[in-house]
């Protein structure tokens, strides 16, 4: 059974989970930028590396972002070595990237600082309210999920 939408009036919890989502976001930043990513460049090298080998129309329509700085970025990853492109087996029209080894360390390093900067607020947690956020996750990875991909137009 799903719960009724909340009213223009009740916004808290929708506010508060946004709060703690865009504060945690920026406190993590700091890993992207140490190994030189713009916030856009990690979400394309994730995106790559967990979903490839993929084509650039399906990298637009994951990450939604605009064609144009899909491009941009997949330049400068292609430039660091940090994704290739290669030609499609059924289209030599259609490019197919996928992340390097680089990449792939990358990614790798940036995963480990951040979960050990996490770490160390999560062992300040007691072991209720830890429990609490283990068993919550789920419900906020079907929040990403049901959740759409783009802001609705006003």
């Amino acid at each position: 059974m799903r719960r009724p939408s909340i009213s223009k009036t009740d916004l808290e919890t929708p506010l508060r989970l946004r709060r703690c989502i865009r504060i945690l976001d920026r406190q993590l930043w700091k890993f992207h930028s140490r190994v030189g990513l713009s916030p856009s460049q990690y979400e394309i090298l994730v995106t790559i590396a967990f979903k490839g080998p993929i084509q650039i129309s399906d990298l637009v329509l994951l990450t939604n972002m605009n064609p144009t700085m899909v491009s941009r970025v997949l330049t400068k990853l292609e430039g660091d070595k940090l994704i290739q492109r290669s030609r499609s087996a059924d289209d030599a029209r259609t490019a197919i990237l996928s992340s390097t080894k680089s990449g792939h360390e990358v990614l790798e390093r940036v995963r480990m600082q951040s979960a050990l900067y996490l770490d160390k607020g999560l062992s300040q947690l007691s072991h209720n309210d830890f429990q609490v956020l283990v068993d919550a996750l789920p419900v906020l990875e079907k929040l990403i999920e049901l959740t759409p991909r783009s802001a609705p137009s006003e």
